[in-house]
């Protein structure tokens, strides 16, 4: 018998009316030849769990089940998560996505060599199964890039002002003490689900720098429906919501890059979390919409073209539908999502359960 390679991560996997889903993604953890722990945060009602198939899978030794209330607010759940974690990294991973184990053992490695970064991820893609059964993946933030200023203002600019990095951090590896520390001010700061996420990520960039790896790193199942009604994501970003999350900012900002709160609140200035469809006026753009599109445009159909390895993937016999960017290292790692997502067989309505029951229990969301 083979000794699987132990590697110091815990996957925290939140939720909630996905019951095929986490098992779907068990059952990929459990094919790769590593040992790591994974707990699952369940905030499913109890009657709507399948239990009998939900034994069978636990039985496995590095897998935790625990059941909370439907009512707990995400931010809660995960708190409840990290207090069991033992190891010294862990990492969310979203119920209907994919983190590939390879490339969470590369950014440990790396985590582990550079104490100034504070998290690590990789090369992000998208995947769909059709309603006439054809798998798809592409390559999902195409701008993604390290993080790498000096200061948490420089960090803070460029990831979410600027919008240079391209890559969101919430589902990155983190050692487990920051990421703990990040959820317990989130609690604090952060109310409604936009800022459920905009606020640990914050910190995270402004606590550190952020390595992206040229290395496959997670795929994501492609939603075709909203988790909220306009009038709920409306109440998210509430005049008292966005209040506490810019306080929370300022606070921190403070404290890493040692100004005044009169400073930070300048800084700030420049700053609106509230997302562009609820604001009261333009905000001013720092690349022009046509100047944007003329970059776009040169990056994809020029100096994409002049990639060879682009090259090698149009004149090559090797499966087209694996995203170039993963290819070749990430082959077979893309072939075990496709056949995790093809055996699987779920639905759209099955995805679509647990995003249905977040409208309906607006409670968790606000």
């Amino acid at each position: 018998m083979t000794l699987k390679r132990k590697v110091d991560i815990t996957i925290l996997i939140p939720t909630y009316f996905r019951t095929k889903f986490w098992k779907r993604l068990l059952k990929f953890y459990l094919s790769f030849n590593y040992d790591f722990n994974i707990i699952i945060l369940d905030s499913t009602p109890i009657n709507k769990i399948e239990l009998t198939s939900k034994e069978k899978l636990l039985k496995n030794k590095c897998v935790e089940y625990f059941h909370y209330s439907e009512h707990i607010k995400f931010s809660a759940k995960i708190i409840e998560g990290l207090k069991k974690v033992k190891t010294e990294y862990s990492v969310i991973c979203a119920d209907d996505d994919y983190l590939i184990p390879d490339c969470l053992e590369e950014c440990i490695n790396f985590l582990q060599l550079n104490h100034d970064y504070t998290s690590a991820n990789g090369i992000t893609c998208i995947h769909d199964y059709t309603s006439d059964k054809q798998f798809r993946m592409f390559q999902n933030y195409t701008k993604g890039r390290s993080l790498k200023k000096r200061t948490a203002k420089e960090r803070f600019f460029d990831y979410y002002i600027a919008r240079r990095t391209g890559i969101p951090v919430h589902y990155n590896v983190h050692r487990t003490s920051f990421l703990k520390f990040i959820w317990e001010e989130t609690n604090i700061y952060a109310f409604g689900g936009g800022y459920l996420e905009l606020f640990p990520q914050a910190l995270s960039v402004m606590y550190g720098k952020m390595k992206m790896i040229n290395m496959f790193y997670q795929s994501k199942e492609k939603n075709y429906s909203s988790w909220a009604t306009s009038e709920q994501y409306k109440a998210m970003h509430s005049e008292h919501n966005t209040k506490m999350l810019m306080k929370g900012l300022v606070k921190h900002l403070s404290i890493v890059d040692n100004l005044t709160k009169e400073e930070s609140e300048i800084f700030f200035n420049k700053f609106n979390p509230v997302p562009e469809i609820f604001q009261h006026k333009t905000e001013k753009k720092y690349i022009s919409s046509f100047v944007g599109k003329i970059m776009l445009f040169i990056n994809r159909i020029f100096i994409s073209r002049l990639n060879f390895k682009k090259i090698l993937y149009y004149f090559t016999n090797y499966p087209r539908e694996c995203p170039f960017a993963i290819y070749p290292k990430g082959l077979s790692n893309y072939n075990k999502v496709k056949q995790s997502v093809i055996s699987a067989n779920l639905s759209i309505n099955d995805l679509n359960e647990g995003r249905d029951q977040n409208i309906k229990n607006a409670n968790i969301l606000l």
